[in-house]
């Protein structure tokens, strides 16, 4: 275990500074005095403690502390982790990481949703997301007008984005649930091999499952939903629980939508932690995932998965967060990044406990946005996948990104834990079910992935 982590600009300042002349170097010194009295954001965690009580009697003495020294304390974390969110000078952090009862203290660092919409007919037009590097990974696929750039063959940016009816016919007892006229991304999670066949089957609507979307928000009126989806809390107060994105409302829709859903009788609760823009930052993502553990321990007998399909740099707060979540119970599935480079080197993609998802599209392949290596666990569609979207209750739109592979992952996952449900069996765990999904997912199908990649293709399980 990482015994403290900190970042702080005045060290490396101050390391330049010796380096240059003395005009210079009293330049940078004075940078230097500036940097360490500017307030700007961290994120603290605290080591762990021998039980609840005395973590949490941990941090409120230390929050204490931090108030009194003039640190403008934010968001509290009590679950899934012990720390908080706090605004103050790279001198006081360096304090802060110093003292014993501190883990890591990191920059609040901004995160982004691993996905974009390409092209189609919506009520609103979504804002385009083009390339953007944070930290060391490149998180946004862009649009696909004037090319190929969803893979489904259509060049000339007019791609049908049309409601599909569901078709779906309940078989007789023991036998699966059939959707006729399914969406290609459905219809490649019920067979082995191509050619798609134009129906997905399934044997539950996963009724009785609880999927967290940690993400944009959810359009929770939208008719894909049916009443299945509420807001359950957002970490970016300026902008209310609107979605004003898109993005979280589309992954809702694949995790569980009446047309574009895997699990379509999943209750969908929306956590948003990112903005209009898709940003999010540390503090907000950690305090949604404290907030998601407390309300699914609320509720111990509900099977419960999540799906954050977001990524930046390494993070040991995030890191801690998720594997906390995991170790209560919650099934994790994240999305492998769209910088074409190693999963590893990320966060939340390179957390092992999670299950990480790199992206396909309709001819198996892997496009060159996926990031790929050992990290990830297996891929799922995730080219040209259409869902609902923003702005009304109709709206759809058709995307690529790992962000639309991810929550084809959440939606089987969930299939996964209402199968457990029904026979009446105990609660499958995180790693019973992560074990389930990679058992049944389809080896050798993938082009395009480089050496020491996965070879496994998502696959919606054969009857235990």
């Amino acid at each position: 275990m990482t015994a403290f982590t900190a970042l702080l600009p005045a060290a490396a300042l101050l390391a330049v500074a010796t380096a240059l002349p003395p005009h210079a170097a009293t330049s940078a010194a004075a940078a230097a005095t500036d940097a360490e009295t500017a307030f700007a954001p961290y994120v603290v965690v605290l080591r762990d403690s021998a039980s609840r009580a005395s973590a949490r009697a941990s941090t409120r003495a230390l929050v204490a502390e931090a108030e009194a020294s003039g640190d403008r304390v934010g968001a509290v974390y009590d679950t899934a982790l012990n720390g908080f969110a706090v605004r103050t000078t790279s001198a006081r952090a360096a304090e802060l990481a110093a003292d014993p009862r501190v883990a890591s203290v990191e920059p609040d660092a901004t995160f982004r949703i691993d996905g974009a919409p390409t092209h189609g007919t919506r009520t609103h037009g979504p804002r385009t997301l083009g390339t953007r590097t944070l930290a060391t990974r490149t998180l946004a696929t862009g649009t696909g007008t004037g090319t190929d750039g969803d893979g489904d063959g259509d060049t000339t940016g007019n791609d049908r984005t049309d409601r599909t009816d569901p078709g779906t016919a309940d078989g007789a007892a023991g036998l699966p649930l059939v959707q006729t006229s399914a969406p290609w991304a459905l219809d490649r999670l019920d067979q082995s091999a191509l050619p798609l066949d134009g129906s997905y089957a399934y044997r539950t609507k996963a009724e009785g499952v609880t999927a967290y979307i940690v993400d944009t928000g959810i359009n929770t009126l939208h008719q894909e939903f049916g009443g299945r989806a509420r807001t359950g809390a957002t970490a970016v107060y300026r902008e209310g629980v609107t979605d004003c994105n898109g993005h979280g409302t589309h992954v809702a829709g694949t995790v569980g939508g009446a047309t574009y859903g895997v699990a379509k009788g999943v209750s969908l609760v929306a956590v948003k932690v990112a903005d209009c823009r898709g940003d999010a930052s540390l503090s907000a993502i950690t305090s949604g995932i404290d907030w998601m553990v407390k309300d699914s321990l609320k509720s111990p007998s509900v099977p419960a998965v999540a799906n954050m399909s977001l990524g930046g740099g390494h993070s040991f707060a995030l890191t801690r967060a998720v594997t906390r979540a995991i170790a209560a119970g919650i099934t994790f599935t994240v999305a492998a990044g769209n910088s074409g480079e190693d999963a590893c080197t990320g966060s939340p993609s390179g957390i092992r406990q999670a299950v990480t998802v790199g992206a396909t599209d309709i001819e198996d392949r892997r496009p060159k946005f996926s990031d790929y290596g050992p990290c990830v666990d297996f891929s799922a569609p995730g080219v040209a996948v259409v869902s609902a979207w923003r702005g009304s209750t109709t709206a759809t739109a058709r995307a690529s990104g790992t962000s639309m592979a991810a929550p084809h992952a959440a939606g089987v996952a969930a299939l996964v834990l209402a199968e457990g449900l029904a026979a009446g069996g105990p609660r499958k765990t995180p790693a019973q079910v992560a074990e389930t999904l990679l058992r049944s997912a389809v080896p050798g199908r993938i082009t395009g992935l480089p050496a020491g990649s996965r070879n496994l293709l998502l696959h919606v399980p054969a009857a235990e």
